[in-house]
């Protein structure tokens, strides 16, 4: 039976109360108008998404009462289940962009320890490779201080040689200097006193 007949069986109502989707009352007065009367209570009753009218007398007793279908009911579950189902997966691809942002910060903060650690290595073994350039810089300074000295000492026993024996003294001067470097290449130092060409002590 259509809702058009249902309406306009005997004993006809006065007029309709009706519960909605949404579970609220709702009282539809009939029209006065004879023709159109059921036409528009059908309609009125389908616009208010009725899911249960009931036909109401004069003093709002009922006298029959019918439970709907509200039109789209299922189209809208449909669209709830699919609106669900996108919903779920927008979630789950967000978790995995934000699992993919935390792997990627992880990432940098291991890149940023390691390069620190070698930035430290590397200092270290600067301020090593200064510090034993700085010792042997020192260490040819003293040399070169010692080879200077003796060498002062050379020239002047020789400078003494010459005054005394009045022949030159470049040629042991020459002598004394190349006794000099070959002593140094040995390790060792001479004597600035040491014994002159003659066998005589300086």
């Amino acid at each position: 039976m259509s809702l058009r007949a249902f309406l306009r069986r005997q004993p006809q109502p006065v007029r309709l109360r009706v519960r909605t989707d949404e579970d609220e009352t709702r009282i539809i007065e009939l029209s006065p108008d004879v023709r159109n009367r059921w036409k528009a209570a059908e309609e009125a009753v389908i616009g208010a998404r009725a899911v249960l009218v009931e036909c109401l007398d004069k003093s709002d007793s009922i006298l029959r009462a019918q439970k709907l279908e509200v039109e789209g009911a299922d189209d809208d579950a449909e669209d709830g289940g699919s609106s669900r189902d996108l919903s779920k997966a927008i979630m789950k691809e967000r978790r995995d962009i934000a699992a993919l942002v935390d792997a990627i910060g992880r990432n940098y903060n291991d890149a940023f320890d390691r390069g620190a650690k070698a930035a430290n290595t590397g200092q270290e073994n600067l301020v090593a490779l200064v510090e034993m350039l700085t010792n042997q810089f020192a260490s040819a300074m003293t040399n070169l201080h010692n080879v200077s000295v003796n060498l002062a000492h050379f020239i002047q026993a020789s400078a003494s040689e010459t005054t005394e024996d009045g022949e030159g003294g470049n040629g042991k001067l020459m002598e004394r200097v190349l006794a000099l470097a070959a002593t140094k290449a040995m390790g060792g130092a001479p004597d600035a006193h040491a014994t002159n060409s003659k066998g005589k002590k300086q």
